[in-house]
């Protein structure tokens, strides 16, 4: 379903090596009006790496 829901978006994903940047595109098309905030994607992140 992720991959249908991106396919949506007009804008292209952010680089790999761009954290931030992914992390912001996961919250304005992925998560909008969800649970989800830029302080739990970091965490996440840091957790898998």
């Amino acid at each position: 379903m992720a991959r249908i829901k991106y396919y949506r978006v007009p804008k292209s994903i952010p680089d790999a090596d761009d954290v931030d940047g992914l992390g912001k595109y996961w919250l304005k098309y992925y998560n909008a009006g969800g649970k989800g905030a830029m302080d739990k994607w970091m965490e996440a992140q840091e957790i898998l790496s």
